[in-house]
Protein backbone atom coordinates (compact mmCIF):
# COMPACT_ATOMS: atom_id res chain seq x y z
CA UNK A 1 0.00 0.00 0.00
CA UNK A 2 1.36 3.57 -0.51
CA UNK A 3 2.34 5.44 1.74
CA UNK A 4 0.15 8.60 0.90
CA UNK A 5 -2.23 6.47 -1.43
CA UNK A 6 -5.33 8.88 0.31
CA UNK A 7 -3.68 11.81 -1.05
CA UNK A 8 -2.66 11.01 -4.59
CA UNK A 9 -4.29 8.99 -6.88
CA UNK A 10 -3.30 7.03 -9.88
CA UNK A 11 -5.48 6.85 -12.73
CA UNK A 12 -5.25 7.12 -16.50
CA UNK A 13 -2.75 10.27 -18.01
CA UNK A 14 -5.03 13.25 -16.96
CA UNK A 15 -3.50 15.32 -19.96
CA UNK A 16 -5.53 18.28 -20.24
CA UNK A 17 -6.45 18.01 -16.44
CA UNK A 18 -2.79 18.54 -15.66
CA UNK A 19 -0.86 21.36 -14.43
CA UNK A 20 2.41 19.70 -14.96
CA UNK A 21 3.75 17.48 -17.91
CA UNK A 22 7.04 15.81 -17.28
CA UNK A 23 8.71 14.64 -20.64
CA UNK A 24 10.83 11.60 -20.75
CA UNK A 25 14.34 12.57 -20.07
CA UNK A 26 15.86 9.89 -21.81
CA UNK A 27 14.78 7.49 -24.90
CA UNK A 28 14.33 3.48 -23.89
CA UNK A 29 11.46 1.88 -22.17
CA UNK A 30 8.91 3.29 -19.34
CA UNK A 31 8.64 0.84 -16.14
CA UNK A 32 6.95 1.09 -13.18
CA UNK A 33 9.40 2.38 -9.98
CA UNK A 34 8.63 -1.02 -8.70
CA UNK A 35 11.23 -2.14 -11.23
CA UNK A 36 14.44 -0.37 -9.82
CA UNK A 37 16.19 -2.67 -7.89
CA UNK A 38 16.50 -0.12 -4.87
CA UNK A 39 13.51 -0.27 -1.79
CA UNK A 40 13.90 3.74 -1.49
CA UNK A 41 12.87 4.37 -4.75
CA UNK A 42 10.94 1.20 -5.42
CA UNK A 43 8.54 1.16 -2.48
CA UNK A 44 8.13 5.17 -3.55
CA UNK A 45 9.77 6.23 -0.30
CA UNK A 46 10.70 9.76 -1.54
CA UNK A 47 7.47 9.85 -3.94
CA UNK A 48 5.95 8.79 -7.02
CA UNK A 49 7.21 8.76 -10.65
CA UNK A 50 8.01 6.27 -13.37
CA UNK A 51 11.47 4.73 -14.46
CA UNK A 52 13.18 3.98 -17.77
CA UNK A 53 15.31 1.35 -19.20
CA UNK A 54 17.50 3.82 -21.30
CA UNK A 55 18.64 3.30 -25.06
CA UNK A 56 20.07 7.17 -25.15
CA UNK A 57 23.09 8.21 -23.70
CA UNK A 58 21.81 11.77 -22.53
CA UNK A 59 19.58 12.85 -19.64
CA UNK A 60 17.21 15.84 -20.67
CA UNK A 61 15.12 18.56 -18.50
CA UNK A 62 11.37 17.01 -18.30
CA UNK A 63 10.23 20.48 -17.56
CA UNK A 64 11.11 24.19 -17.20
CA UNK A 65 13.21 24.56 -14.00
CA UNK A 66 15.91 25.66 -11.81
CA UNK A 67 18.21 23.37 -11.09
CA UNK A 68 18.26 22.65 -7.02
CA UNK A 69 20.57 20.07 -6.49
CA UNK A 70 23.04 18.49 -8.24
CA UNK A 71 25.10 15.53 -6.81
CA UNK A 72 29.39 15.76 -7.01
CA UNK A 73 29.20 12.22 -9.29
CA UNK A 74 26.52 13.74 -11.62
CA UNK A 75 24.46 10.98 -11.54
CA UNK A 76 21.43 12.86 -9.82
CA UNK A 77 19.98 15.81 -9.47
CA UNK A 78 16.90 18.24 -9.22
CA UNK A 79 14.47 20.49 -10.66
CA UNK A 80 12.37 22.72 -9.28
CA UNK A 81 9.65 24.07 -11.69
CA UNK A 82 7.65 26.83 -11.26
CA UNK A 83 5.10 25.66 -9.47
CA UNK A 84 7.34 24.71 -6.60
CA UNK A 85 7.21 20.87 -7.11
CA UNK A 86 10.98 19.33 -7.14
CA UNK A 87 11.27 16.53 -9.70
CA UNK A 88 14.39 14.53 -9.04
CA UNK A 89 16.13 12.55 -11.94
CA UNK A 90 18.44 9.82 -10.78
CA UNK A 91 20.68 7.56 -13.33
CA UNK A 92 21.85 3.89 -12.17
CA UNK A 93 21.79 2.45 -8.73
CA UNK A 94 25.14 2.04 -7.80
CA UNK A 95 26.38 5.15 -9.65
CA UNK A 96 27.71 7.10 -6.62
CA UNK A 97 30.40 4.33 -6.09
CA UNK A 98 31.85 5.79 -9.87
CA UNK A 99 32.90 8.93 -8.41
CA UNK A 100 31.50 10.79 -11.50
CA UNK A 101 33.42 8.35 -13.98
CA UNK A 102 31.02 8.15 -17.12
CA UNK A 103 29.00 11.48 -16.25
CA UNK A 104 29.11 14.44 -17.67
CA UNK A 105 27.49 17.37 -16.59
CA UNK A 106 26.02 20.11 -18.67
CA UNK A 107 24.44 22.28 -15.90
CA UNK A 108 25.77 23.41 -12.88
CA UNK A 109 23.76 24.33 -9.74
CA UNK A 110 21.35 27.12 -9.70
CA UNK A 111 20.46 26.82 -13.79
CA UNK A 112 17.52 27.91 -15.23
CA UNK A 113 16.84 24.89 -17.96
CA UNK A 114 14.08 24.72 -20.11
CA UNK A 115 12.24 21.64 -20.94
CA UNK A 116 14.28 19.43 -23.26
CA UNK A 117 17.69 20.80 -22.28
CA UNK A 118 20.68 18.34 -21.32
CA UNK A 119 21.37 17.87 -18.21
CA UNK A 120 23.99 14.99 -18.03
CA UNK A 121 25.74 13.53 -20.66
CA UNK A 122 26.53 9.81 -20.16
CA UNK A 123 29.76 7.97 -21.69
CA UNK A 124 28.68 5.18 -24.22
CA UNK A 125 30.47 2.28 -22.21
CA UNK A 126 27.93 3.55 -18.89
CA UNK A 127 24.78 2.04 -20.45
CA UNK A 128 26.58 -1.28 -20.51
CA UNK A 129 28.94 -1.04 -17.42
CA UNK A 130 28.62 -4.15 -15.72
CA UNK A 131 29.61 -2.18 -12.40
CA UNK A 132 26.55 -0.54 -11.69
CA UNK A 133 23.84 -2.76 -10.25
CA UNK A 134 20.96 -1.76 -12.80
CA UNK A 135 21.29 1.05 -15.67
CA UNK A 136 17.70 2.31 -14.89
CA UNK A 137 17.04 5.93 -14.79
CA UNK A 138 14.50 7.23 -12.80
CA UNK A 139 12.13 10.34 -12.83
CA UNK A 140 10.17 11.32 -9.30
CA UNK A 141 8.23 13.78 -7.90
CA UNK A 142 9.48 14.83 -4.59
CA UNK A 143 7.06 14.00 -2.00
CA UNK A 144 8.28 16.19 0.70
CA UNK A 145 8.12 19.21 -1.84
CA UNK A 146 4.37 18.68 -2.46
CA UNK A 147 4.00 19.15 1.44
CA UNK A 148 5.94 22.36 1.29
CA UNK A 149 4.15 23.35 -1.85
CA UNK A 150 0.36 23.20 0.26
CA UNK A 151 0.19 20.44 -2.31
CA UNK A 152 -2.27 17.72 -0.52
CA UNK A 153 -4.93 16.58 -2.85
CA UNK A 154 -2.60 16.25 -5.98
CA UNK A 155 -2.57 13.54 -8.58
CA UNK A 156 0.19 11.72 -10.47
CA UNK A 157 -0.32 9.61 -13.31
CA UNK A 158 2.43 7.59 -15.72
CA UNK A 159 2.44 5.50 -18.31
CA UNK A 160 4.28 2.94 -19.96
CA UNK A 161 5.98 1.91 -23.23
CA UNK A 162 8.35 2.84 -25.88
CA UNK A 163 9.53 6.46 -25.25
CA UNK A 164 11.63 9.13 -27.10
CA UNK A 165 13.61 11.91 -25.11
CA UNK A 166 12.41 15.01 -25.14
CA UNK A 167 9.19 14.37 -26.78
CA UNK A 168 7.18 11.71 -25.02
CA UNK A 169 5.02 12.83 -21.80
CA UNK A 170 5.20 10.08 -19.33
CA UNK A 171 3.96 11.83 -16.15
CA UNK A 172 1.10 13.66 -15.16
CA UNK A 173 0.82 16.17 -12.19
CA UNK A 174 -2.60 17.57 -11.09
CA UNK A 175 -2.03 20.47 -8.22
CA UNK A 176 -5.35 20.18 -6.67
CA UNK A 177 -6.61 23.04 -4.79
CA UNK A 178 -2.95 24.52 -4.19
CA UNK A 179 -3.22 26.35 -7.75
Amino acid sequence: MRLFSSLFSRKAPLDHESDLVLIAPMSGRLLPLSKVPDPVISEEVIGEGVAISPSSGEILAPCDGEVVRLLATANALSLRTPEGVEVYLGFGIGATLLKGEGFLPRVEMGAMVKRGSPLVGLAPALLESERLKSQLCFMIIERSTLAKSGISNGRIATTEGDCVAGETPCLWLSLGDAV
